[in-house]
């Protein structure tokens, strides 16, 4: 009970991160869209396309750190036997024949 306790303390500061830097990643992509005529002159289609590939992969990492919050506070926010029940029964339920 305790880890979801502090697990739901830090999802509010992981989501905000989160959502900052879907926010980067999508002006830098509406940026570069209505400069595209420009930038195809220029030949900076590869060297934007990285730099937006490397906020993709930034944000992806972030939400990585979120989600492992999210899993910690469900895991730990109900009795511990509970949970694992439920994740065996899941697992019986997969494996089950058709």
């Amino acid at each position: 009970m305790f880890g979801g306790i502090v697990a739901s303390g830090l999802i509010g500061a992981r989501q905000a991160a989160w959502l900052e830097a879907i926010e980067r990643r999508i002006k830098a992509t509406t940026a570069m869209l209505s400069a595209m005529k420009g930038i195809k002159m220029c030949g900076l289609t590869d060297i934007l396309t990285t730099a937006l590939q490397a906020l993709r992969v930034d944000e992806l990492k972030i939400s990585k750190r979120f989600r492992r919050v999210i899993v910690w506070n469900m895991l730990f926010s109900k009795p511990v036997i509970h949970n694992l029940m439920i994740i065996s029964t899941n697992r019986l339920q997969v494996l089950a024949p058709l």
